[in-house]
């Protein structure tokens, strides 16, 4: 029974994570999505910080930090050679990194990101 118990509190710890990253995710999108088209490229090179469930830090105090996301803009040419989408100056696409747990962020997911500069 203990040998099980170590596992439950595994998968509920691992169901946390999880739950949270969609968290982060979603307010990345959020965030993407108020950003004027105009100033697309201040989001490159920029890291965004995340409470334990999710929820996004002002400041990075270190105590309650938990994920960081970064952002790194894909340049057109490599996007029109690796995935054959039309580029063009008003595609503009990000791989986000979002690296957990704090302070050593030794996981991680990436995904790419996208939006029209209209």
């Amino acid at each position: 029974m203990i040998g099980l118990l170590q596992v439950a509190l595994t998968s509920v710890r691992e169901s946390q994570v999880d739950s949270s990253l969609a968290s982060v995710i979603g307010n990345l999108s959020a965030n993407l999505k108020t950003i004027d088209a105009t100033e697309l490229s201040r989001v490159d090179g920029t890291s965004q910080y995340f409470d334990l469930a999710g929820m996004p830090l002002v400041a990075t105090n270190g105590v309650s930090t938990y994920f960081r996301a970064k952002w790194s803009e894909v340049d057109t040419a490599t996007m029109d050679s690796l995935f054959d989408l039309p580029g063009g100056v008003n595609l503009r696409t990000w791989v986000v990194a979002i690296e957990y747990p704090a302070p050593q962020y030794s996981k991680s997911l990436r995904f790419l990101v996208g939006r029209r500069a209209w």
